[in-house]
């Protein structure tokens, strides 16, 4: 452990975002009408992983393999003005959305479990190596000095010095525009909509449970008394 580059792995997940919007915007640049869903996962060293499927339609007049192949040429050209670039390990294989559908619906099914996934999660069930690995990580993140906080004392309160240095949000989408259209219709503020409106119905149903229960242990002590009251026989 003491050879990782722990300050590198946290500047790595802190500068993740500028990267992928350069490639975002490169990729626009050669596929005006492609359009994307991205998620990123911690592995078990700490460092973010990019998953990401474009949707390029058949109209862009391009086959899915040369397609494929031009879309890692242009992620791994692609650098920020940090000098950040993609690492040689990407991959990018072309996916018949009608055609391999199965194969599809499983990649998305996999994308849709790494959003679920936390740096917390990490933390539990691990040898005792791992959780020291992971404890220096946080330590890291603590003391980093993001650029909010880079001119000050103390590093400042923001959520990447409790999340080893990442700030970019676990899952994004392409919007609809005039050359493409979005990946979904359904929207984040949507999605928070659903979750308010959730919520509201969980607590009434949860008040009506606990009425009811209330009503039931009222009866059956009621029905134990009417059990065992005094008869009065004259």
């Amino acid at each position: 452990m003491d050879s990782y580059d722990y300050e590198g792995c946290c500047e790595w997940n802190y500068r993740l975002g500028k990267l992928w919007d350069s490639t975002r915007a490169s990729l626009s640049a050669n596929f005006p009408r492609a359009s994307f869903v991205k998620v990123v996962e911690y592995q078990s060293r700490g460092a973010l992983h990019t998953h990401c499927i474009v949707r390029i339609p058949l109209r862009e007049g391009i086959v899915s393999g040369l397609g494929a192949r031009k879309i890692l040429d242009v992620a791994r050209s692609t650098v920020t003005r940090t000098g950040l670039t993609w690492g040689n390990q990407g991959d990018c294989t072309p996916i018949r959305q009608i055609a391999e559908q199965d194969k599809f619906v499983r990649y998305m099914a996999k994308m849709l479990t790494y959003v679920t996934k936390d740096s917390d999660v990490l933390h539990h069930e691990t040898p005792p190596q791992a959780a020291q690995h992971y404890r220096r990580l946080d330590w890291t993140a603590r003391h980093m000095h993001c650029d909010k906080c880079r001119h000050m004392e103390r590093p400042c309160l923001s959520l990447c010095h409790r999340r080893w240095g990442a700030r970019s949000s676990v899952m994004s989408k392409s919007r609809e525009a005039k050359k493409h259209r979005a990946w979904s219709s359904v929207r984040r503020m949507d999605l928070k909509q659903r979750r308010i409106e959730f919520a509201q119905e969980a607590a009434r149903l949860g008040i009506a449970i606990e009425v009811l229960a209330k009503l039931t242990a009222a009866k059956r002590k009621l029905r134990q008394a009417e059990d065992y009251s005094p008869v009065l026989i004259e």
